[in-house]
């Protein structure tokens, strides 16, 4: 299986774009859900990183921007 970082990132992207509007929800049930259809071609513990790590520090985030 080849796992493709570049796709990881894209997924975790717009499934973080998906969650800043709908915060209510859980940001990695949002991430698995985008990355479905292509999930054997996603890092997905690379992905939970990347969405964990966003989600963890989304207010200092936030304040930088």
């Amino acid at each position: 299986m080849s796992v493709n970082r570049h796709l990881s990132r894209t997924i975790a992207m717009q499934s973080l774009y998906e969650w800043d509007f709908h915060r209510d929800q859980d940001a990695l049930k949002i991430a698995e859900r985008v990355a479905q259809p292509v999930v054997k071609d996603v890092d997905v513990e690379y992905l939970h990183r990347v969405v964990e790590g966003v989600v963890k520090h989304v207010e200092e985030i936030d304040q930088l921007i």
